[in-house]
Formats: C-alpha cells, structure tokens, sequence
C-alpha cells in the first residue's frame, strides 16, 4: 500500500476465469484462496468472472473483504460464459443478498458491469434500462446507510 498512500492511486487486481492457452495450465486468479490473494491489497471483485469460475462470490467478499476496493458488478447466465447480465433479469447469482453484504460497510466503489448489445439499437430503452439499474442497485445499497439530509436556510 505505500504506493496507494504516498500518490492516493490505487491499483487493483481483478479476479479472472479461467483463461485456457494450448500447452498450459489454465492461468486465473480466485479471490476466495490464500495463495492467490498474498501480496495484493486491493482487489476488483467482477461478480460475473467469480461465477464463470465458480466462486460464490458471498464467500469471497466475506474472505476478503479488507482488500476489496472496487465490484464490477452484474448477473451470469451460468452457462460458462462471461455473460454480465443486468440485474434483477435472471441470473443464478445471489446479486440482492450480495447487495446486501456490500451495505453494511463496504467503502469502495461499485460499477455496473452489463452487456448492453440487446438495447444498443434503442436510446430510450437502454436509458431507462442503465437508470433502472442503478436505481436497482441505490434501492439496495442503501440498507439504513442514508445520510441525514440538511436544514435548509432560507
């Protein structure tokens, strides 16, 4: 961390499927092992990746929770691809319960994640979808975290 502390940059490793090449081993990096995470103290947790390799992404919050610094957040079809579904359409990750794990003190920063292929072709219905999502992901987030609003002078 003292590269963090001494610029105020903070540079994460994101958590990756599998990655197949002829001739090697299968290279990847699981946010729930030890021996994967050593020597890095912050970390991108993506939601969808964790799914392609199996990884419930609950435990690897819950593991790693004081180097998570950044989510890349979205659903998976489970069918062995990264496929970053929007939220609340389907999915087989536990994204409301994740949600929730996340609203009680996690600091860092959430992205929404999502293949947007089949709203490219129309504005209005790929904005609404992006502020659905968001608002989705507020609605949740929030758990009692709301900051008390302030009198206004007149």
């Amino acid at each position: 961390m003292p590269f963090s502390e001494e610029t105020g940059v903070t540079v994460a490793v994101e958590n990756m499927f599998p990655i197949r090449v002829p001739g090697m081993p299968p290279a990847r990096f699981h946010s729930e092992r030890r021996e994967s995470t050593d020597g890095l103290p912050s970390q991108v947790l993506d939601t969808s990746h964790a799914a392609v390799s199996g990884v419930d992404i609950r435990a690897a919050f819950k593991f790693n929770r004081d180097r998570i610094r950044h989510v890349h957040l979205s659903n998976n079809a489970g069918k062995g691809w990264d496929s970053h579904l929007p939220l609340g359409q389907g999915g087989v990750l536990p994204v409301d319960e994740f949600l929730a794990d996340l609203a009680t003190g996690f600091s860092g920063t959430v992205s929404l994640e999502l293949d947007l292929r089949p709203w490219m072709r129309d504005d209005r219905a790929l904005h609404g979808l992006l502020v659905a999502q968001r608002e989705y992901c507020e609605k949740r987030l929030a758990g009692g975290r709301r900051r008390p609003t302030r009198a206004r002078k007149n």
